[in-house]
């Protein structure tokens, strides 16, 4: 077949949503939702049980009538679905938990991998994570350097210039 170019002015844009989620399309995700798993005979578990790639068809399904791209679809229907994402608060157990799997873990998948670990999901533990980044951020004494620290920058800039 024989591929027809159309020129960019003969192309309309597609105008997506972005933002803050309203109500009204939350619904829709919903009912979309329920609409597939009961015509799949499938429970939200089961679904998330499924390797990401046998998701798609769930994502897709739920995008419908939602002006929004499929991936901020996806994005919400895993955080609104996955029931790993709402356990409650974070103990102070699993706050040191996570510091220390966040410093240890190598692997490619880091999130997915330290949320396996740790019964939750990796958009749970990724959140936390970047909200315990910030604090300690937040929490660091600021203060002017002493006269030690300025002499001891001098002495480095001075040997390697």
């Amino acid at each position: 077949p024989k591929k027809m170019k159309m020129a960019k002015e003969d192309i309309e844009e597609i105008k997506y949503r972005t933002g803050k989620w309203l109500k009204e399309e939350e619904d829709i995700l919903k009912a979309n939702a329920r609409e597939y798993l009961l015509i799949h005979n499938l429970t939200l578990p089961d679904i998330f049980k499924l390797a990401n790639k046998d998701r798609k068809p769930f994502y897709k399904h739920c995008s419908q009538n939602i002006n929004r791209k499929y991936t901020n679809v996806y994005k919400k229907a895993l955080r609104m679905f996955d029931e790993k994402n709402h356990l409650g608060h974070y103990t102070e157990q699993e706050i040191k938990t996570l510091k220390k799997l966040e410093a240890t873990v190598k692997d490619e998948n880091k999130w997915k991998a330290i949320g396996e670990k740790m019964g939750r999901s990796a958009n749970s533990v990724r959140d936390r994570a970047t909200k315990i980044g910030a604090e300690v951020k937040k929490n660091k004494r600021k203060r002017k350097w002493t006269k030690k620290e300025k002499d001891r920058l001098r002495l480095c800039v001075d040997t390697t210039a």
